[in-house]
């Protein structure tokens, strides 16, 4: 079709949910040298599970109750 005008492409939160996807997340935490090189190791930081309660307000608001956000932002 139109592939050579495409600059880029932009995807939105591209997860695997395989369970052996998982494994290899839960473990790549814990020893990430297993997994990455160590100038890719440099720019990754674990899990930060308060990070992720901080930066996720916003997020679980749409999730349980998006008619309210009009409201609370107005």
């Amino acid at each position: 079709m139109f592939y050579s005008r495409v600059k880029g492409i932009h995807s939105n939160m591209c997860v695997s949910q395989h369970p052996k996807s998982n494994l290899k997340s839960f473990i790549g935490q814990a020893f990430p040298s297993l997994f990455l090189d160590a100038d890719e190791r440099d720019g990754t930081v674990g899990f930060d599970f308060g990070l992720v309660i901080r930066e996720t307000g916003y997020f679980h608001l749409h999730a349980t109750k998006p008619d309210t956000i009009g409201e609370l932002l107005v």
